[in-house]
């Protein structure tokens, strides 16, 4: 995301000195940052799509009649991220961002997804307007199979989307999804990670930057793939039914064999907002995406700064850091040198500090300046 705020690049050019092990444009395919369009203006929903900025000149389209479900407006930081310009999403409305045709690896090798996804909470109703209580489930992304498919169509795979308000996503085999355990709270910024191994079947989702399920298709369950020829959707615009049996969510795009309640897809468009996308056509580590959320991290001061795993702050001696998890911390001084780089165990450190001025310290990835 190209941000003009100074102590994010400051930040973010001390951090990559030091502690980039790996190069994230690597294998990099698709980048929608949703800042600017490939005319150089702002994008929007009808004929200036954000610009792919892998250099690789794989621009999306717009695709849906109008209005749209989508658009791109600038806010503000939230949960210490900086995100500028995002792609903002309506429930229930459909139209999409289409990436390039046959940039999707799917069926012929590896592929990695990453994206930021902010989701609000809503009720849908069926296809005679019924309320479908419980419902939770909420779509992102899918794709087309092709032949260099641009609309939905009820062939159209979901890709990315909420499971009874859990994160899911495709395997290797169709219509087979792997879900988060862990519900997600409503109106708070995600970093989204799928990774596709061909050779193994293997698929990984990783949650800001952390693995929250895996699973590998035993090679006597694979089901081969037709390689896919369309591009993925962002958004989803129609195409196709959500089927419940007994008021009971049981998946997408699956058979209507005696369904009880019928939804358009279009009606599970989540509402929200989406940033930073990027599609690989490998598959990307555990460490590479953390690299990626760094791009979006905002350097808050410790004092103001509480995370879930640990606390940080100031006293006498140095710097406090209480954690529940073993952590890798990193200090870094005002001209960028490495003062401290360890691993410490869970509880109260207390890291001694000899000289003062400005500092920024890295707690597992995430980035916090204090003046000492």
């Amino acid at each position: 995301m190209k941000t003009k705020v100074l102590n994010l690049f400051l930040i973010m050019t001390l951090i990559s000195m030091y502690s980039f092990s790996q190069d994230i444009t690597d294998g990099l395919v698709t980048y929608l940052d949703m800042e600017t369009s490939i005319n150089d203006v702002d994008p929007n929903p009808v004929d200036q799509p954000p610009m792919d900025m892998s250099g690789l000149g794989n621009h999306p389209t717009n695709r849906g009649a109008n209005p749209k479900g989508f658009n791109y407006q600038v806010i503000p930081n939230k949960d210490g991220f900086i995100f500028n310009r995002v792609m903002i999403s309506e429930h229930n409305i459909p139209g999409h961002l289409l990436t390039e045709p046959g940039t999707f690896n799917r069926g012929k090798g590896d592929y990695s997804i990453a994206f930021w996804v902010y989701v609000k909470d809503a009720d849908i109703t069926d296809i005679n307007g019924d309320l479908v209580e419980g419902h939770r489930d909420f779509q992102f992304l899918s794709y087309n199979n092709g032949p260099a498919e641009t609309q939905v169509s009820p062939n159209t795979t979901t890709l990315a989307f909420l499971k009874n308000q859990c994160f899911a996503a495709l395997t290797t085999n169709p219509n087979d999804y792997i879900v988060s355990p862990t519900p997600i709270e409503w109106e708070k910024w995600y970093h989204y990670a799928v990774v596709s191994e061909y050779a193994t079947n293997t698929t990984k989702l990783y949650i800001n930057g952390r693995l929250t399920v895996e699973k590998t298709i035993p090679n006597e369950d694979v089901i081969e793939l037709k390689e896919t020829k369309g591009g993925i959707l962002l958004r989803r615009g129609g195409g196709g039914n959500l089927y419940y049996y007994d008021n009971l969510p049981e998946g997408l795009d699956s058979l209507p064999v005696n369904a009880t309640l019928t939804v358009p897809t279009q009606r599970v468009i989540f509402d929200g907002m989406m940033d930073e996308f990027r599609l690989y056509n490998r598959t990307i580590s555990e460490s590479e995406i953390i690299e990626i959320m760094k791009v979006n991290y905002a350097a808050a001061d410790i004092e103001n700064t509480f995370d879930s795993n640990y606390r940080v702050y100031k006293n006498d001696y140095g710097v406090v850091v209480e954690s529940q998890i073993p952590a890798i911390v990193t200090i870094y001084n005002s001209t960028g040198s490495i003062v401290l780089n360890k691993k410490i165990d869970s509880g109260n450190q207390v890291i001694p500090l000899n000289h003062y001025g400005s500092y920024l310290i890295s707690i597992n990835g995430r980035v916090h300046k204090f003046i000492y």
